[in-house]
């Protein structure tokens, strides 16, 4: 539903001197504010203001879709809404506010033969934002939902982000790239824009559709996975701005298979991935608080990745290292410049990053048992999902 405008008022245009001044004064007052916050500790340290103004709380979970059974395996079975109603109850209870959710496995639409669907265009998406609302107290927005039809009849599930809007605004942008469809299969290899799969508001989730940011544009990178043969898309980005000053930093959430199937690689996903934060990271841009972060289910470990560090989970009180459950992630660049394929700066030399990032605690949730009967991550009667959500709260650092 489009917002309808408002009346238009006349008013005398400004001279070209009134506007440049106004046009100045968001810019001075940002630089004021730094200057003067930046002198609130000595040693070189960074504010209480400066590190309270760009705290932010990053969640990434594996939601294992919105089918009847659970994980899609009937021999699991819990209804998805039992369990996304434990996702909001469960981070009331600690305490956590993300103010970015990761998510995989995101369903978009579930059509059943002969029955309708359920879940709805984006019902799933709309009935977990409505929990955590109730239970957290945010407004969360989807700022994308990349999907496509699955192996499984009348599915159509990928990957979503929400975000805080309270807190920051999704300027993702299309630049001179054409975008591709959010219904189609993907065919052209490569870095492109993508619109979120298209939403019809439906009579049992009328409002699901407004929940999304437009079209809902993300970043993707396309290649050829090579144990199914196909074009496919494994990871997505966004960029947001900070409502308090419009400072920038890009976000990127992904779902990728493993490196190994059934003895043999599978070559793409983690060039692919590198590819687009590559791409994204050398394209130049205004202001770049943090460098690039990267959350989602590596099904794997992050060794691919030499010029991240993880983040979390916290390795010393990480009950699943080493577990085959440990897969999930949340892993941040440095300052020194845009991470590349080859795991050093890249050839523009852009290391305008401000700060780095450190994190300031951690967890998983809810909490793991390695020993579960059920092959989950958690008892099946305190479980969100297969996975355990991965949790961290970061501030900025010299």
């Amino acid at each position: 539903m489009r917002t309808p405008h408002p009346p238009r008022v006349l008013a005398l245009e400004p001279s070209t001197r009134t506007r440049r001044r106004a046009a100045a004064a968001p810019a001075l007052l940002v630089l004021l504010f730094l200057l003067a916050s930046s002198c609130g500790e000595s040693g070189g340290g960074l504010s209480a203001l400066v590190k309270e103004r760009y705290q932010l709380t990053i969640m990434t979970l594996n939601i294992a879709g919105a089918l009847p059974d659970f994980g899609g395996d009937p021999g699991v079975e819990m209804a998805w809404r039992e369990r996304y109603a434990r996702i909001g109850a469960g981070l009331q209870e600690v305490g956590w506010r993300p103010d970015i959710i990761a998510l995989q496995e995101v369903t978009a639409r579930k059509g059943w033969f002969g029955a309708g669907d359920d879940p709805d265009d984006y019902e799933a998406m709309q009935v977990l934002i409505r929990g955590l609302k109730d239970a957290v107290g945010v407004d969360y927005r989807i700022a994308y939902l990349g999907a496509v039809a699955s192996n499984h009849p009348g599915l159509v599930q990928g990957q979503a982000v929400l975000y805080n809007a309270a807190r920051l605004r999704n300027i993702t942008a299309p630049g001179m790239t054409s975008v591709l469809e959010g219904d189609k299969q993907p065919e052209v290899l490569g870095v492109y824009p993508r619109k979120s799969y298209p939403c019809t508001p439906s009579q049992d989730a009328p409002d699901a559709c407004a929940l999304l940011d437009g079209a809902g544009l993300f970043w993707t990178s396309v290649f050829f996975r090579t144990d199914v043969r196909k074009r496919t898309f494994e990871s997505g980005h966004v960029r947001f701005a900070f409502v308090a000053d419009g400072e920038q930093f890009t976000f990127y959430n992904v779902h990728l298979h493993p490196r190994i199937v059934d003895g043999a690689e599978v070559n793409g996903a983690w060039r692919a991935l590198l590819d687009l934060v590559e791409r994204v990271e050398a394209h130049p841009y205004s202001t770049r608080v943090y460098p690039p972060i990267v959350a989602g289910d590596f099904n794997g470990g992050v060794e691919g990745f030499p010029s991240f560090r993880q983040i979390a989970p916290d390795d010393a009180s990480d009950p699943l290292r080493g577990n085959d459950m440990g897969i999930d992630f949340v892993i941040a660049g440095t300052r020194t410049g845009p991470p590349t394929t080859a795991g050093t700066t890249s050839g523009t030399d852009q290391t305008d990053y401000r700060y780095e990032i450190r994190a300031t605690r951690t967890a998983i949730l809810p909490e793991p048992d390695v020993d579960d009967p059920d092959g989950l991550c958690a008892p099946l009667d305190v479980a969100w999902s297969d996975h355990c959500a991965v949790l961290v709260q970061i501030e900025p650092a010299t």
